[in-house]
């Protein structure tokens, strides 16, 4: 057995079993979904070939059978980049920060950022790179970095703005394309610049070199181009369904990352991402529906999980989504596009508009749903301008007795139902009248991400003002960890507080457990009948 091979199965051994190791609230971590197909990294380890893609890493044999896939104790799932740190295996991710393989797991290599300038975007023997230009052991760098090689005894990058910077002893030395930058490779006598509408080679005595090819990757001896073809010797070798996004190459078998998956190229094209996986990472909404888990993501649609594997919701006005909930035996989307029932076979549309929906008759006050909640025998809605509700197929626009724009949050509870706005605060719905909380009285921001009630208390987490709980007296402050809120769901003896940092359980009693996650922006989590939910921007987790 190679060691390449030998440390892929002890790392596949080591960090798998953790999947059933994670608990809180008395429940365990039952399920993880991410969708792999955007593939934004390769490296080649003996037999192993490594693919870091949107939802993990991805482990393949030169044979083209999938080995594992790892998305526990990365430092998190939307992964740009993989490298052989100080010769240790490293992995950088979109947000989570850089985390190098110790032999029994990962340890911390690079802490994340609040924001993408913090992404690490390149790894190589020496350095690790950010978007934002930070390389440890080098001065900062103009523009946003895409990608990095070690080359000749020094450093070269390439950023968005098209600058190729080249650092050696601490010297950095500038050149300019007139084309974006996406991919470097480095070989021994060359590195290959991709930069989209064209390609460079930089040769040793410091030389750009035109190739007439419209590269969207570089590998090696070859290019891969935005219609999906693979450039060998001058020539299309092959070609794929979608834009390359890195190549790498195992004797005479090519390996090649799209956005919608990794192809091996041999005599035949074989796709190697599993198909049946989730719609989309981004996930804002999930429920049960006809037995199934149906999800609503913000840019990939909907899906629906039989227990094996996910299928697409077709006809919804959008791809856009931000909920969903089942209420009167359907499944109901909040789209951008408007609001949208599926009954399992047929969907069924809502228009949106200000004015001229006569009373009681279907549609809301705005196309643009950003909301649902379901309380007693009513559907709440919240679109951008204002609550809107359906019962007993009376529809209501409540635009008029609230204040404010822009609502994001809605939750309902028995009779009551809360809904909360980007500029005015909360306003609660008590089954007769609405009342407003905001900024003038107790609330600390009229800015409120998130709501969830139960009986007459309820909790809204601020934009940036952390978790406030209301129990009929006034706002209190709870204590959290973290106070960019971006989610709330009540649930059995405390609240699931989602935030740009991560997710906790914040008990009655006011202990706060972290819950695991695989990427620390927690959008949507969902309290159902027998388990919760949780969605982020890099997949999916199920705890029971």
């Amino acid at each position: 057995m190679s060691p390449a091979l030998h440390l892929t199965l002890h790392l596949l051994g080591a960090l798998l079993p953790t999947a059933q190791a994670q608990s809180v609230a008395g429940l365990e971590l039952a399920e993880v979904h991410t969708r792999t197909a955007d593939v934004r990294a390769l490296q080649v380890q003996g037999e192993v070939v490594l693919a870091a893609t949107e939802g993990g890493l991805e482990f393949y044999s030169v044979a083209g059978e999938r080995l594992g896939h790892v998305v526990q104790e990365l430092p998190g799932s939307s992964l740009l980049s993989i490298g052989m740190y100080q010769g240790e295996l490293a992995v950088g991710a979109e947000f989570g920060g850089a985390a190098i393989w110790n032999g029994q797991g990962f340890d911390t290599l690079v802490e994340g950022g609040e924001n993408a300038t913090g992404s690490i975007v390149a790894i190589t023997q020496d350095h690790w790179v950010t978007r934002g230009g930070s390389v440890d052991g080098a001065p900062e760098l103009e523009g946003l970095v895409v990608d990095a090689v070690q080359w000749s005894g020094g450093l070269v990058v390439g950023t968005q703005e098209g600058f190729l910077h080249q650092i050696v002893d601490g010297e950095v030395l500038t050149s300019v394309l007139p084309c974006p930058i996406v991919d470097l490779y480095a070989e021994t006598d060359l590195v290959r610049v991709a930069c989209m509408v064209g390609a460079y080679t930089l040769t040793p005595s410091g030389d750009l070199i035109a190739e007439r090819v419209r590269a969207s990757a570089a590998g090696p001896g070859a290019w891969g181009s935005t219609q999906g073809e693979l450039w060998v010797d001058g020539a299309v070798l092959a070609r794929v369904p979608h834009r390359i996004t890195a190549i790498e190459r195992v004797g005479e078998v090519w390996f090649v990352g799209t956005e919608q998956g990794l192809y091996r190229i041999e005599q035949d094209l074989a796709l190697l991402t599993p198909e049946g996986q989730i719609c989309g990472n981004f996930v804002t909404g999930a429920a049960r529906f006809q037995d199934e888990l149906v999800v609503s993501t913000f840019q990939d649609g909907a899906c629906r999980f039989d227990g094996e594997s996910w299928h697409r919701i077709e006809g919804l006005p959008s791809e856009l989504m931000n909920d969903v909930v089942v209420y009167e035996d359907a499944a109901w989307f909040a789209t951008g596009h408007g609001l949208a029932r599926w009954d399992g076979e047929r969907v069924e549309a809502f228009p949106g508009m200000p004015w001229g929906i006569p009373r009681g008759e279907p549609g809301t006050s705005n196309a643009a749903i950003t909301a649902l909640a379901v309380g007693s025998e009513r559907l709440w809605i919240a679109d951008v301008v204002g609550p809107d509700s359906v019962e007993d197929g009376f529809w209501r626009r409540h635009r008029l007795s609230v204040f404010g724009t822009s609502y994001q949050a809605a939750a309902a509870c028995g009779e009551r139902a809360w809904v909360a706005s980007e500029d005015a605060g909360v306003s609660q719905w008590t089954g007769r009248s609405w009342q407003h909380h905001d900024a003038r009285g107790d609330l600390p921001d009229d800015w409120v991400m998130a709501v969830a009630c139960e009986g007459k208390t309820a909790w809204a987490g601020t934009y940036r003002d952390g978790l406030w709980k209301y129990t009929g007296g006034g706002w209190t402050q709870v204590e959290t960890p973290d106070g960019w809120s971006l989610s709330l769901a009540r649930g059995e003896g405390g609240v699931w507080y989602g935030t740009l940092g991560g997710v906790w359980f914040v008990g009655d009693d006011g202990v706060n457990e972290a819950v695991w996650v695989m990427d620390q922006r927690v959008h949507q989590v969902s309290v159902l009948e027998s388990e919760v939910v949780i969605g982020t921007e890099g997949g999916l987790v199920v705890y029971r």
